[in-house]
């Protein structure tokens, strides 16, 4: 059982029972003829929660396991989308598993010859769990959706798989995409440091830089930084001119000792700096550098809390669930209107029905479907992101 307002009450064969929840369960629940059959595995650790409810002091708050807060809240988020597309007339059923970390509760699940078979799965949220269900959608000729994993090596060719969150490799085509549509008569440098295992965030963002095609594209010199000196990237600056300078590592100490120098160019010289996704999670670098740099990077993920429709529904979720919205309520919510509104066309030719639908564009995240190498359904779409005033604000969205 899981102290949170109105949520899930009970467990049973490893699934979640739905009791207990308020209208909006029974307006996603009603039979209404043919609904739309979704399966959903999220990581809930129901016992741990019951271990803490029993342990709890007489008149202690209610507490809920910390790991449990990504399924909450994606589900919550999830049944919110799924009440609006039910009163526009959409009809779904849900089944709900709490497959927490246990490989043996999610085989349980798809090896019961019981289970009635799912138009949609999603999750597992954890890659091993979710290698045997990708395995089982392939299989059956299932849709299945992940909410959290970028890197689908594991498993191999399978065309019904769809990865909500973009790889590295379809942000930094993001990336040169804008670089190619940024005016012509700025000073364009590219600057890397010819590692072997970095080769390929060039190979990638050229990919993106000519995407529209090689006539109209800007001046891009290119600079080898692996000297440690600088001078070669300080001499290619034009002091009349705004210089874009985009650096393709991931190598945090280079990037620290390089951006030393690159504020001291500042005085002489008007510059913009672009990088990798990656440079977000960097530690020992003065954000104060990034700000002073305009720092610009890709990000599958921004919330712009002052749009009205954020507004909008932190307010719905707050007056529902008596909590605060975190990523993954989001993530629920924009899954469920701008995929599952596509339900009809998803259960009629399948994944490849996304290679149709134009930029749906949700309250944190946005969604543009290509098909990769592997055989499995990436969504490409990233936002470049402007550091300003110490403040992250979206600059373009693709």
């Amino acid at each position: 059982r899981i102290p949170v307002k109105g949520l899930l009450d009970g467990v049973e064969g490893g699934s979640v029972e739905l009791t207990g929840m308020p209208q909006l369960i029974a307006a996603v629940m009603r039979d209404t003829g043919d609904p739309y059959e979704i399966l959903l595995f999220a990581p809930f650790f129901l016992d741990q929660n019951d271990t803490i409810t029993e342990h709890m002091l007489e008149g202690q708050p209610e507490e809920v396991f910390r790991r449990s807060i990504v399924g909450i809240q994606f589900y919550e988020g999830l049944l919110l989308a799924l009440d609006s597309l039910t009163r526009k007339g959409m009809r779904f059923n849900i089944q709900v598993v709490d497959s927490d970390r246990s490989l043996t509760k999610v085989q349980e699940v798809i090896k019961n010859p019981n289970l009635k078979r799912p138009d949609m799965i999603i999750g597992p949220f954890y890659k091993q769990l979710f290698k045997p269900v990708a395995k089982f959608a392939f299989q059956n000729c299932i849709p299945i959706f992940s909410p959290t994993m970028r890197d689908m090596n594991i498993i191999g060719y399978n065309n019904y798989v769809l990865q909500s969150d973009p790889d590295k490799q379809s942000t930094l085509r993001v990336l040169g995409r804008y670089i190619s549509l940024q005016s012509d008569t700025a000073n364009y440098v590219l600057g890397h440091y010819n590692r072997p295992n970095e080769q390929q965030l060039q190979i990638d963002f050229r990919k993106g830089f000519e995407t529209l095609g090689t006539d109209s594209l800007p001046d891009l010199k290119v600079i080898d930084l692996e000297s440690g000196t600088f001078n070669d990237l300080k001499n290619s600056l034009d002091p009349t001119v705004p210089n874009h300078i985009i650096v393709l590592t991931e190598n945090e100490a280079s990037v620290s000792k390089l951006m030393r120098s690159m504020i001291e160019w500042l005085e002489d010289h008007e510059v913009i700096l672009y990088s990798p996704e990656s440079w977000a999670k960097f530690k020992n670098v003065d954000v104060e550098y990034f700000d002073q740099l305009r720092h610009h990077r890709p990000e599958n993920l921004f919330i712009d809390f002052n749009s009205n429709n954020v507004k909008e529904f932190n307010l719905l979720y707050r007056e529902t669930f008596g909590t605060e919205p975190g990523t993954f309520a989001f993530k629920g919510y924009d899954m469920g209107l701008q995929i599952l509104a596509y339900s009809d066309s998803l259960r009629s030719v399948g994944p490849k029905g996304l290679s149709d639908i134009p930029l749906s564009k949700g309250l944190q995240q946005s969604f543009t479907w290509k098909q990769s190498n592997a055989g499995h359904w990436i969504n490409t779409s990233s936002f470049i992101l402007r550091l300003n005033d110490l403040q992250l604000e979206m600059v373009d969205q693709h």
